[in-house]
């Protein structure tokens, strides 16, 4: 049986059956934070809306531009005031916290400094992509 270029690279790479584990458990632990995050920023995401809403019911449209302006800046302010950070404000953020410090602890385990940097990078672009599409649904729902 032939093997290409991609086949032969993944067994070179992987050159025994102690690696290949580390490899499904790394991306065990990695999905589990990133779920984690997710879960976090969706409840954000609904928290800010409950804000849009609850402003919106109390404003009342009378021709000012100016006004309308201020207000869809205000809202937009507070959504990316909002987004900045990960609090520890409800269940879904301690969550998202306590998986980052448990894969804190697993990559430190591994004794590998390119291992941790590389995947404390990953984490930290999955949290930035987060925050702006959380930012982004905020601002596309406060323009509708």
């Amino acid at each position: 049986m032939a093997y290409n270029n991609s086949n032969e690279g993944f067994a070179v790479r992987f050159k025994n059956i102690k690696e290949i584990y580390k490899f499904i458990e790394h991306g065990k632990n990695t999905g589990k934070v990133k779920e984690a995050i997710s879960e976090a920023f969706l409840k954000h995401v609904e928290q800010i809306m409950q804000e849009i809403r609850a402003r919106l019911q109390g404003w009342s449209c009378d021709g000012k531009s100016n006004e309308n302006a201020d207000f869809s800046n205000q809202l937009l302010q507070t959504a990316e005031e909002e987004l900045k950070y990960i609090p520890s404000c409800d269940e879904e953020c301690k969550n998202a916290n306590n998986k980052i410090i448990e894969f804190e602890k697993y990559l430190k385990g591994e004794n590998n400094q390119k291992f941790y940097t590389d995947c404390k990078q990953t984490i930290v672009n999955y949290i930035e992509l987060n925050r702006q599409s959380a930012s982004s649904k905020a601002c596309a729902y406060n323009r509708s």
